[in-house]
């Protein structure tokens, strides 16, 4: 089963995930047997005609959408973190617009989300780095000892931490303070462009906050400077393999798929069940041998799929 990338800087971002490993599953430009599709969204050109036309095939073939805004990276040199974030919001909503047209009682809602609901990363396809709300919000939730998903609906919209009294409040001027920064803007943006003027001005502090952040350079990296630094650090930082958040609702609908084909109810999907998967993921299957079929998917040998094995199965680059 394949995932199928759209929009006009797709081929970056293929690219990007075939070099960083891949993100578990066969990446194509193409709808025809795809799970899901990932929209990559550009922020500086917005959403195109050509790019709202396949967003609707999709949809109209029933298929979940992830989005991947893209080009973070030239964002942050024409302007500020808060900048950046209403510039993503404003590219998120114009695509749930298209999303929301076609969302009903039979598909549920075919939105997509920056939060803990997941379908949406930031960052940059050409230079093969990204990140999602969900994996700064795992990070911060262990440091501050709250709830994970608490803490990504806390890191997007209208959310800000008032350090001084160590609370958090809906409104930017709580009290008639200074005006806070968005959460969003605090914990993710914000560190990411200090990180970058470090590296591109060269100062020495970036090798600091390296340490902090637990990132190790090889011995050739060390030697590379300024946009090339950057560039692998950020690689380093946010590699590609944090984007499997990004497809939790084409995995739902996967999980969607399991239930149905385990007609027994018991959890696990058998031979004679897989059979009958196979005719519905790929029309042109023809039988082929079933016995071989599950051994490669059967990780722990017990002659069925448990869903975990099911979603690695049916995003599996090879099968």
């Amino acid at each position: 089963m394949s995932v199928c990338v759209v929009g006009k800087n797709k081929s970056a971002f293929m690219d990007a995930c075939a070099n960083a490993g891949g993100l578990g599953m066969k990446l194509t430009d193409s709808l025809d047997g795809a799970a899901g599709v990932i929209m990559v969204y550009d922020l500086i050109e917005g959403l195109t005609i050509e790019d709202e036309t396949v967003l609707r095939q999709a949809c109209t073939a029933g298929l979940r959408a992830s989005i991947f805004v893209d080009k973070l990276d030239k964002a942050m040199e024409t302007t500020d973190p808060e900048g950046v974030y209403q510039a993503c919001r404003r590219g998120i909503d114009l695509v749930n617009v298209v999303l929301s047209t076609y969302s009903s009682a039979s598909t549920g809602d075919l939105q997509v989300y920056p939060d803990f609901k997941g379908g949406v990363a930031f960052g940059s396809a050409s230079q093969g780095w990204g990140f999602t709300v969900r994996h700064f919000a795992k990070m911060y939730a262990k440091k501050m000892g709250v709830q994970e998903k608490k803490m990504c609906g806390r890191l997007w919209g209208d959310n800000y931490f008032w350090a001084e009294k160590k609370m958090w409040v809906l409104k930017a001027e709580p009290e008639g303070v200074s005006p806070l920064p968005r959460a969003f803007c605090q914990f993710i943006m914000t560190p990411i462009f200090q990180l970058s003027q470090a590296i591109l001005t060269n100062n020495s502090r970036y090798e600091q906050m390296l340490r902090a952040m637990n990132i190790s350079l090889s011995t050739s990296d060390q030697g590379l400077s300024g946009q090339a630094l950057l560039t692998r650090v950020m690689q380093s930082w946010m590699a590609n393999d944090h984007l499997s958040l990004l497809l939790v609702p084409i995995k739902e609908r996967v999980m969607t798929s399991f239930s149905k084909f385990d007609k027994n109810g018991d959890g696990r999907i058998s031979c004679s069940e897989l059979s009958a998967l196979m005719q519905q993921l790929d029309p042109s299957w023809s039988g082929g041998d079933l016995t071989k079929l599950m051994a490669q998917a059967d990780d722990n040998g017990d002659g069925t799929l448990d869903p975990e094995e099911f979603v690695q199965f049916v995003f599996s680059p090879n099968r």
